[in-house]
């Protein structure tokens, strides 16, 4: 009697490709899972929060460098800026509408130090303490600038560095946070969409980040400066800004940016579950620049028209670059198609 050995299939079939979606919970399984995804997730920001707490000093160095950027953009135009210093201790600046002041001559330099000292001139018994400048052409310290930034209360430097803390903290814990809610949700989805969420999460992060540094380098600066001049401009001074209102602008601007270059993601997962596609993003071009310049409203802090076309112009630009990734997927799923019905 011969015996028969069943060997494997070389080629098993594949599982379907919509296998997946986790195993199945119940209702109150589901509300512990969220539990103590909240918990985690509320811990992860307390502990950046405590980071930020302990190098506050370093953050707000940090975040002043936008308004030093602003400043040397400021420099570059009229007469020079001459600060008045004690010492290495600036005392206060102001700008001239020319390089020529009664007895000097401050020639092409566009800054200018006047150090302030003390000279002893002894006369016969008495002795006399002169004031005394010296005015040279050296370069100022980077931290010197015409504004000063300055805290208004006795509890306002705490709050400040509260708010510092709390938003750098959110900041630090953010892919913490995403990483516990990935693993809430992506469980429950099938193969194909833990994939285009995988994908999705990694290019939100290098966006967001790209949306931060874009407007930490080219629209703060910017902004500033056109803050300041606006002011002199209304007749007001513009030396003195509050510490609370200047870094909590600078940290919503930078928040606000980031969340605006999270666009295509939107756009991109509308396009993936078919609620739309390139063709109607096409049609819609004329329309969304008025949803870019709404969208750049409500996120820059302080809504003037220079911030909201600096925030819009990037959003027109992402834009675009959804619709051309639209149409590259339209005609890949259209040649599978093709594909498909040749083999039939």
């Amino acid at each position: 009697m011969s015996e028969y050995v069943n060997e494997p299939d070389p080629h098993p079939p594949e599982p379907p490709d919509e296998e997946g979606g986790g195993p199945i919970k119940s209702f109150l399984d589901h509300l512990e899972d969220l539990r103590w995804t909240i918990i985690r997730s509320v811990s992860a920001i307390l502990i950046g929060m405590v980071v930020c707490l302990v190098a506050a000093n370093y953050i707000i160095t940090w975040l002043k460098h936008p308004l030093e950027a602003a400043e040397r953009i400021s420099r570059d135009e009229g007469g020079p800026t001459v600060f008045v210093a004690l010492g290495n201790t600036k005392l206060t600046s102001f700008k001239l509408e020319t390089n020529r002041f009664p007895g000097i001559d401050f020639g092409s330099n566009q800054t200018t130090v006047a150090r302030l000292g003390f000279t002893q001139l002894v006369s016969g018994s008495s002795t006399n303490r002169l004031l005394t400048v010296d005015v040279t052409g050296e370069r100022p310290p980077v931290d010197w600038t015409e504004i000063t930034i300055i805290n208004t209360g006795p509890m306002s430097a705490f709050m400040v560095v509260m708010q510092i803390a709390l938003y750098g903290g959110i900041g630090l814990a953010s892919p913490f946070v995403l990483f516990f809610v990935g693993q809430f949700v992506v469980p429950a989805l099938r193969r194909t969409e833990k994939l285009f969420t995988y994908r999705a999460l990694a290019f939100g992060v290098v966006l967001f980040v790209g949306g931060v540094l874009f407007c930490y380098y080219l629209v703060l600066p910017i902004t500033l400066e056109f803050s300041k001049q606006f002011a002199e401009w209304a007749g007001f001074k513009s030396d003195l800004w509050r510490a609370e209102e200047y870094l909590g602008f600078i940290c919503k601007f930078m928040i606000g940016m980031g969340i605006s270059f999270e666009l295509p993601i939107v756009i991109l997962s509308l396009v993936k579950i078919g609620l739309i596609d390139y063709r109607s993003l096409n049609k819609f071009r004329g329309y969304f620049i008025i949803v870019a310049l709404v969208i750049a409203a409500i996120l820059t802090p302080d809504a003037s028209m220079v911030s909201q076309l600096l925030m819009a112009a990037p959003l027109m630009v992402l834009y675009e670059l959804s619709v051309v990734v639209a149409w590259i997927w339209h005609r890949r799923d259209r040649k599978k198609d093709l594909e498909v019905m040749d083999l039939d």
